[in-house]
């Protein structure tokens, strides 16, 4: 769900390999961060950008939080969240905390804690995860990537999956991975020592096929996993996605899914599954917009064979700010017996908060790896955490949008506070920091 992240990355990675979940059926996956195209990379015109995030659960009759994650920039850095897969893949924060719930104490404990570096042109040369340690109560790393592009036109050509070893303490290289491009730069291959992704175009540049490949350890060998087949109608939108599988040494039709638009929206996805040479329906998302076309709902049904019809199952909806930026995202199940969507075990709800930035900025005084604040956004404790700072803080002063002072401590010897915010009201917070070595203002939330 949304921005969740897993112990096991190298397990993720191979998961996403069969986790094509876009509305579009667009068969290039993103394997990695920053992996294709760097469109997002780039300052939003919008100049707004992603600053926390905060997830939940449905269990024993309410939402109860899981994580929440903050991010932090430099040099005016930013970038959206990608609306078909809800993660942050390819927004540039300079680094992000994230804060798990630890339901039997109520309380947000580090989790998980991840770097970027960016070269000259803002590509990203190093992605680096780091997991919390309890023993010696300190972030230790895990494993990171390493990015290598072509020196002209700037395309990914090889990213590195290190692990970190425990007995030298040193990285080492765990798989590499290589992307290959024609003269049109389309990537037409994906491959490592394990696996293969092999991409073909139509004259018009469309993903015409992509076929992937395993390699057999021993003895080794290479076989196909899946091919996936794409067409298109007049007005050059994805219109059928077909996923053959291997029988007997040949490719055979296994899974069918097809695309019916509005215009260029695409409004509903129907998919099917073979069976004795026959095409029967398995399921059908149909997909509801606001007046900005923004995607706001995204509901599943089943095929139900003793009624011959699609039966309700579980639904996704968004909403957005004025600059189509989702501000939630959240599923809801149906109940058959109600007739009627009701949360229930199994959902989730993801919240998004922005801060306005101008792409000219440098690092503050404070970034928010020497000034964390967490949980963002914060429901009854709120912790300030500057320890890593070494100069003394002269004033800490919390003020709400309209200025008015909420909380203050003069003269503070560490910049580690806990304050109970129970009674304060929803909204946007300011946490303004002076110091002997200058002043700084953080932004946070309260939302209960």
């Amino acid at each position: 769900m949304g921005l969740h992240f897993s112990a096991s990355l190298f397990g993720i990675l191979f998961i996403t390999l069969n986790a094509l979940a876009k509305t579009t059926g667009q068969g290039i996956p993103n394997l990695f961060p920053h992996m294709g195209s760097d469109a997002n990379n780039a300052p939003s015109f919008l100049h707004s950008r992603l600053k926390s995030a905060a997830y939940f659960e449905y269990a024993s009759g309410g939402f109860i939080p899981l994580d929440s994650t903050v991010y932090s920039y430099s040099f005016g850095r930013g970038g959206q969240l990608s609306l078909e897969e809800m993660n942050d893949n390819f927004i540039s924060f300079d680094e992000s905390y994230t804060y798990s719930f630890d339901r039997t104490n109520s309380f947000f404990k580090p989790h998980f804690h991840r770097t970027q570096l960016f070269n000259a042109t803002n590509k990203a040369i190093s992605y680096t995860c780091q997991s919390w340690n309890n023993t010696i109560g300190k972030w230790r790393d895990s494993a990171r990537y390493v990015y290598t592009y072509s020196s002209g036109s700037a395309l990914l050509t090889k990213t590195v999956f290190q692990i970190l070893d425990p007995t030298t303490n040193g990285w080492q290289a765990h798989v590499y991975f290589y992307n290959d491009y024609d003269g049109q730069n389309n990537l037409i291959a994906m491959h490592s020592t394990v696996f293969s992704m092999f991409f073909t175009y139509d004259a018009l540049n469309r993903l015409n096929s992509r076929t992937d490949s395993q390699a057999n350890v021993s003895p080794f060998y290479w076989y196909g996993t899946q091919r996936l087949l794409f067409a298109y109608d007049q007005a050059y939108n994805l219109s059928t996605k077909i996923t053959q599988s291997v029988l007997n040494g040949t490719w055979v039709d296994a899974q069918k899914s097809e695309y019916y638009y509005v215009g260029n929206t695409l409004i509903q996805a129907i998919s099917y599954v073979r069976k004795n040479n026959t095409w029967v329906p398995a399921g059908e998302n149909s997909f509801q917009y606001d007046a900005s076309n923004n995607l706001i709902e995204n509901e599943f049904k089943i095929w139900d064979n003793a009624t011959n019809h699609f039966l309700s199952v579980n639904r996704e909806r968004k909403t957005y700010n004025s600059f189509g930026q989702p501000t939630s995202w959240y599923s809801e199940t149906y109940d058959q017996a109600s007739l009627s969507w009701v949360s229930t075990a199994g959902d989730f709800m993801n919240r998004y908060y922005y801060e306005n930035y101008t792409p000219t900025d440098v690092a503050n005084v404070f970034s928010d790896a020497e000034m964390k604040i967490f949980p963002q956004p914060a429901t009854d404790r709120l912790f300030f955490d500057g320890t890593q700072k070494s100069q003394a803080f002269l004033q800490l002063i919390v003020t709400d949008v309209q200025g008015k002072v909420i909380w203050q401590q003069q003269n503070a010897t560490t910049a580690k506070q806990e304050l109970d915010i129970s009674n304060w009201v929803n909204g946007v917070y300011f946490l303004r920091i002076q110091s002997t070595t200058g002043n700084s203002v953080k932004q946070f939330w309260v939302a209960k």
